[in-house]
């Protein structure tokens, strides 16, 4: 049985989330995860953290954007043009 059908890991990986990205969170959202703001933290901040735990969270829960922009064709199926 795949572990989000279960409600007690689903309700404890929630609330573990949730503790992680209120201490990321105080004064202002956490910069996405992956772009230069998030790049110049340092490894340990709080900010950075909570945005890698709200990217894993999106992941789990389907609003990742992020498989759509890997659909996009590679450079050998654009005829070996690479952007």
């Amino acid at each position: 049985m795949p572990e989000t059908s279960r409600p007690h890991v689903r309700s404890y990986r929630r609330e573990w989330a949730r503790r992680l990205i209120a201490r990321g969170n105080t004064t202002t959202p956490p910069p996405a995860y992956g772009t230069p703001a998030w790049c110049a933290l340092p490894e340990a901040h709080p900010a950075k953290i909570a945005a890698v735990v709200l990217a894993a969270e999106a992941w789990a829960w389907g609003t990742d954007p992020l498989p759509e922009k890997d659909q996009r064709p590679t450079g050998s199926e654009r005829g070996g043009q690479n952007r």
